[in-house]
């Protein structure tokens, strides 16, 4: 059943995971560069983008492999894949409308078009933090 699961909401997803590698960065011609520096600010801020994109998408398929295995990773794989997800759903790293921060509108469609991927993410964090959690304990109690 996780099997098909997985499958859904990634298929459903699909369409999101590749239109993010189709955003482009707002780059600004040598007219509005105020500096070489700034220019090269902004293509360091996609390449930024565009790994925090690549690391969400390895930490989805990771934790996604290891859940249909029934084996739990514990917290780094998902707080480090969480982490990039929302910086990439946020858009950090692209110059929209000017900025480097997040745009609160790119992520509002960003959780539209990958919503399902985004929930079977978050119920798959909790899902590999009960290993941690469960471990933290164990481990506390052999130490007393």
């Amino acid at each position: 059943m996780r099997a098909y699961v997985f499958a859904a909401c990634t298929m459903l997803s699909s369409f999101g995971f590749f239109a993010a590698f189709t955003l482009r960065p707002a780059l600004l011609g040598c007219d509005g560069c105020f500096s070489h520096h700034e220019s090269s600010g902004l293509v360091v801020g996609f390449f930024f983008y565009i790994a925090m994109l690549v690391f969400a998408l390895l930490a989805y398929f990771r934790m996604g492999i290891a859940w249909l295995q029934d084996k739990r990773l514990g917290f780094l794989w998902p707080v480090l894949g969480t982490i990039a997800a929302l910086s990439t759903l946020c858009g950090a790293g692209l110059a929209v409308n000017g900025g480097v921060g997040p745009h609160l509108g790119l992520l509002r469609l960003s959780l539209i078009v990958t919503g399902p991927a985004v929930a079977l993410s978050a119920w798959m964090f909790a899902f590999h933090s009960k290993r941690a959690k469960e471990g933290s304990v164990a481990q506390c109690s052999e130490e007393l």
